[in-house]
């Protein structure tokens, strides 16, 4: 009877996890000239999450003079844990195609700028641009 018992709370709890929601997202938008966030997409994925975290991460210091960025588009990304409501992080991020990187910083204190790694823009840039947009 014990394995009876076993085995019916093992399936209980495979179908109760089984059919849970992801429990992260993502959102990404643009900002404009008076610093409104427009939010253009939003994906609930744990891969993705966890992929975009490691990202921004791994993200390189460089030095960076405001006037490099200033004419730039400015992008934003946050990631948020959906069960508490919660913004796990945030950053401003730009595409500087003359230099072939993407500069990011944190969107509330955004005193020191970073790059993406090589190896992580292909995936950037597929959670900002449309097809069209990053050609």
């Amino acid at each position: 009877m014990k394995w009876l018992k076993w085995i019916g709370l093992s399936l209980l709890f495979l179908v109760l996890t089984g059919c849970m929601d992801p429990n992260h997202s993502v959102q990404t938008g643009t900002i404009d000239q008076k610093s409104v966030v427009q939010f253009n997409k939003s994906e609930k994925s744990e891969e993705t999450y966890q992929k975009g975290i490691d990202t921004f991460n791994n993200g390189r210091n460089i030095k960076v003079v405001p006037s490099e960025i200033e004419n730039l588009k400015t992008y934003y990304i946050q990631f948020k844990d959906d069960n508490q409501n919660l913004v796990i992080s945030n950053y401003k991020v730009w595409f500087d195609y003359n230099k072939d990187r993407i500069i990011f910083t944190d969107y509330i204190h955004s005193y020191s700028y970073y790059r993406i790694v090589d190896d992580d823009t292909e995936f950037i840039r597929s959670l900002f641009l449309n097809d069209d947009e990053g050609k």
